[in-house]
């Protein structure tokens, strides 16, 4: 039920239902978008507006969308706001999305409704009834978008009600407050996020007033940069990183934002953020949002300078962008060419590289100085679904001329590496890679710690007797 959403103005339900209904609105016919119109003679509120009244009142106020209600379906009492609740969450397990769209039209058209439900959620009302709760997160959310239509050309009719449900978060059991703030944080209109930079202060003074709800208030950022229009003002994310320079959530969010811009302006800043951080979730934070948002070539640069050996994810994820390949294959290069013995830099570009041709990976690990370079080379060539005998043949060599430092490659990537490729069978290499795993595991040259990861690799996939007799450390392998 957690990700179901509610477009009214149209009722769209997606997850657990898996479907799409258009039901008519009021003699409209809406289409599948918040930015579909209604009819020049809709007596509806043209700015979509859900807002409690002047008097004071937060979520007991008033809400006013339209200038009368038609009379509303059977299930749809609003006298008993549990009995319409409950009866929303029936018309989403019985998959009756017409009667959905109908009742909630109807609660919408109340101009008390949406506020008492929500002052009621924050009693804790309906914290013993699931099905009711339920139903009041529908209708919130339904209540949300449409607030939110951009037929009248103006989408701000919906920020009373935003301000409002932002407000109550603190007052909400923590399983009603995590789903609002997931539903508040991934509604969009007219394709960017309802919470925009407008509302960065309102969410920064809520982490405020309650730090202990922090964490939780993070996911408010999550989208607020989608759909960032380039060229567009980002002074706002700025402050975003100057409050919250400690929050990973927010650090990501707003210096991805920040990275977008083409010129490349606030590469610096990342850095500096990455210098001055005082854990390493900070640090996740500023690779992550440099991996995914920052122009490719610039990225491949920085991630080089700022990798200490352990980003393989980050490296894979900017190897996956459009041009990444190439920017990760550029740096590697320009690092090598130049002298530079920067090893980790090459490394973790290198790790990115899963995308590269078997050939080019084949060849750093022939020609690069640095055995953990060679070793990335030759594990990350193992990633590929079509590697096979080359990549095996290079692991043997490396393994037998352990003691030669131009081709040795370090023992424990080896295995690995061969275990990539024993699990996959790619182009029929399993049969040699157990071969080489076993001669590995029975190699008394070898570090023990290194001997018993080649057993643990290669016992589902040993032939019958092919560990038999074997001793490590003292210890029999069973």
């Amino acid at each position: 039920m957690k990700n179901l959403v509610i477009w009214v103005g149209i009722a769209t339900v997606l997850g657990l239902l898996g479907a799409v209904t258009m039901v008519r609105m009021r003699g409209t016919e809406a289409a599948l978008d918040t930015a579909s119109t209604t009819s020049a003679g809709s007596d509806l509120d043209p700015r979509g507006a859900l807002a409690p009244t002047a008097d004071g009142e937060s979520a007991a106020g008033r809400v006013s969308l339209t200038a009368e209600a038609e009379p509303p379906p059977p299930g749809a009492d609003r006298s008993d706001p549990t009995a319409l609740l409950r009866g929303l969450t029936a018309c989403l397990e019985a998959g009756d999305l017409a009667l959905l769209g109908r009742r909630l039209e109807a609660s919408l058209a109340d101009p008390a409704l949406v506020y008492d439900v929500l002052a009621q959620l924050e009693r804790g009302a309906w914290d013993e009834d699931p099905a009711a709760a339920q139903g009041a997160l529908v209708l919130l959310e339904a209540a949300l978008q449409y607030a939110h239509r951009l037929d009248g050309g103006d989408a701000d009719g919906g920020r009373p009600l935003v301000d409002a449900l932002l407000q109550s978060l603190p007052r909400l059991s923590p399983d009603l407050r995590g789903q609002l703030i997931h539903k508040l944080s991934t509604a969009s209109a007219g394709g960017k996020p309802i919470l925009d930079l407008t509302y960065l202060s309102a969410i920064l003074d809520l982490r405020a007033a309650h730090p202990e709800l922090s964490p939780e208030f993070s996911e408010l950022f999550a989208h607020m940069a989608d759909g960032l229009a380039e060229g567009e003002d980002r002074t706002g994310f700025y402050a975003l990183l100057a409050n919250e320079s400690t929050d990973p959530v927010a650090v990501r969010v707003a210096l991805a934002a920040l990275l977008t811009d083409e010129e490349g302006r606030f590469l610096a800043l990342a850095e500096q953020l990455y210098a001055d951080a005082e854990s390493d979730v900070v640090r996740d934070a500023v690779l992550g949002a440099l991996v995914t948002a920052a122009p490719v070539d610039r990225a491949a640069e920085v991630f080089g300078r700022l990798a200490r050996g352990a980003e393989h994810a980050e490296a894979i994820l900017l190897g996956s962008r459009p041009g990444g390949l190439e920017a990760l294959s550029g740096e590697y290069e320009h690092l090598l060419g130049s002298g530079s013995q920067d090893t980790v830099a090459r490394q973790m570009l290198v790790a990115g590289m899963a995308g590269a041709a078997e050939a080019e990976l084949l060849d750093i690990a022939l020609r690069d100085p640095d055995s953990s370079v060679r070793g990335q080379a030759l594990l990350t060539a193992t990633l590929a679904p079509d590697r096979g005998p080359a990549v095996v043949e290079l692991l043997r060599d490396a393994v037998s001329r352990s003691s030669d430092p131009s081709v040795s490659i370090p023992p424990s990537v080896a295995v690995f590496a061969a275990g990539n490729l024993i699990r996959g069978d790619v182009g029929g290499t399993r049969a040699d890679t157990v071969d080489l795993l076993v001669s590995m595991a029975a190699n008394e040259d070898l570090d023990d710690a290194v001997r018993w990861q080649a057993v643990e690799a290669v016992r589902d996939w040993a032939p019958p007797g092919g560990l038999d007799g074997l001793v490590i450390g003292g210890q029999a392998v069973d």
